[in-house]
């Protein structure tokens, strides 16, 4: 099994999981909103049958689609192509980030206090 295919079988299983967590509260909120009582709730619960069932369902559709696969083979390949930035690229980048956030914070606080000021003087 190539690594593209373990990726591949990677990302398959969380999506599994996003819908295993999907259903599992989907279900709950379900039988909340409509006050069932779970008969299940001391064996298994209902909730986490469904919510399993949905994984299961999630990734077996997703692994068998020939275009799923495609698609996600095709994003694999494009991801590896990718030039990822260095640390002291990124580090840069971010106190870039946060300076400008500041900066615009500070301003964005001063056109606040002048309007404030301002309609304060005329309302009052």
């Amino acid at each position: 099994m190539s690594s593209i295919q373990k990726w591949l079988i990677f990302s398959f299983s969380m999506l599994a999981l996003a819908a295993v967590y999907l259903g599992l509260k989907m279900t709950e909120g379900f039988l909340g909103l409509l006050e069932i009582e779970d008969p299940l709730r001391s064996i298994f619960p209902l909730a986490d049958i469904v919510g399993l069932v949905c994984g299961a369902v999630t990734f077996v559709v997703l692994y068998k689609h020939p275009k799923a696969n495609d698609f996600g083979l095709e994003v694999i390949k494009e991801v590896k192509k990718v030039t990822w930035p260095s640390f002291i690229e990124t580090r840069a980048s971010t106190i870039v980030v946060l300076v400008m956030v500041a900066i615009m914070s500070v301003i964005l606080g001063l056109f606040d206090w002048v309007w404030a000021t301002l309609t304060n003087l005329i309302y009052s």
